[in-house]
């Protein structure tokens, strides 16, 4: 697959039709987040479904 990574989970999800995703965070902290973004953030708010993230 090639693509946005956060648009591929999105899709893969919603084709699916799961009904939650589990994915890792980097743990570099808010600020590197929120200056940068990450694949997790981008998942949290675009996905269909719940989205659960573990450090």
């Amino acid at each position: 697959m090639a693509g946005d990574p956060v648009n591929e989970i999105c899709r893969v999800a919603r084709e699916r039709e799961c009904g939650l995703i589990v994915m890792g965070t980097g743990g570099k902290g808010i600020l590197v987040e929120i200056m940068v973004g990450s694949v997790s953030h981008g998942v949290l708010k675009h996905a269909e479904c719940p989205v659960l993230t573990v450090k």
